[in-house]
């Protein structure tokens, strides 16, 4: 990625977390849950922004900016697909998991001889038995997401529906791929490590993709948020700075 742009990304980004501030420190007026789900994902990916802008004067940080990437790609086709599965049903989904979350916990530390306090693990079990029937992929099989399906699903589907062109599909998907890479000990990403001349290029790209799908994607987080709490300043702000940063430096058919 050229030097020019990456510059105008970090510029983009100072000016993004300093319109989103005071919607991420708060009071904010939200009753609704799919409100307030908005609300934590908003204020934990606008300290993951801020982490890559701290990080992103150091020379040798590119890698750790692409793996915090990865995560805001996510939560970001999350939201997308809450709102195209009915946002209100989708954040009654989304707050019932948390119990089959730790239900899952639990069988993990159990089933490895971990620790577990007796009275905490009785009221997890309560609250499974509550919203489990909700969550059964199968009879005796519990979904490993609160949505029930993957996020290359979830793609497929905001691809159908016409939220994602082709061409947005695959540049997220890369995106992605490049993030899991960094997140996970990968065989192909670990090689990177052993060329110096290849070193000193991937580095280099991770910064630069990584800067620039966290903007994208703490923007379109952003913005939902602030229309949640009917923000409208805050929204039209984001909106006007993606906008002309698709118009001048990308061709994203979705933003």
């Amino acid at each position: 990625m050229e030097k020019n742009l990456t510059k105008k990304l970090e510029k983009i980004c100072e000016e993004v977390l300093d319109v989103t501030k005071n919607i991420v420190v708060g009071p904010n007026c939200t009753s609704d849950k799919f409100g307030r789900i908005m609300e934590g994902i908003c204020r934990r990916n606008y300290f993951k922004l801020y982490s890559i802008m701290v990080l992103y004067s150091d020379e040798f940080t590119g890698d750790a900016i692409m793996d915090l990437s990865r995560g805001m790609i996510e939560d970001m086709i999350c939201v997308e697909f809450m709102k195209l599965k009915d946002k209100d049903s989708m954040a009654d989904k989304f707050f019932s998991y948390s119990a089959v979350e730790q239900k899952l916990d639990m069988d993990f530390l159990i089933t490895n001889s971990g620790k577990v306090d007796e009275e905490l693990l009785q009221k997890t079990v309560e609250d499974y038995e509550k919203v489990k029937d909700g969550f059964m992929r199968k009879p005796g099989e519990i979904s490993r997401s609160w949505a029930s399906c993957d996020l290359e699903h979830m793609i497929d589907e905001l691809l159908k529906n016409n939220i994602l062109s082709e061409f947005d599909k695959n540049m997220i998907l890369q995106a992605y791929i490049m993030g899991n890479r960094k997140n996970h000990l990968s065989p192909t990403d670990t090689l990177s490590y052993i060329s110096g001349e290849f070193r000193e290029l991937a580095k280099e790209t991770s910064k630069g993709i990584g800067l620039l799908f966290s903007l994208v994607s703490y923007i379109k987080i952003a913005d939902e948020f602030a229309c949640q709490i009917q923000n409208s300043e805050v929204s039209n702000k984001l909106k006007t700075i993606l906008i002309n940063f698709n118009k001048d430096y990308l061709n994203i058919d979705y933003l």
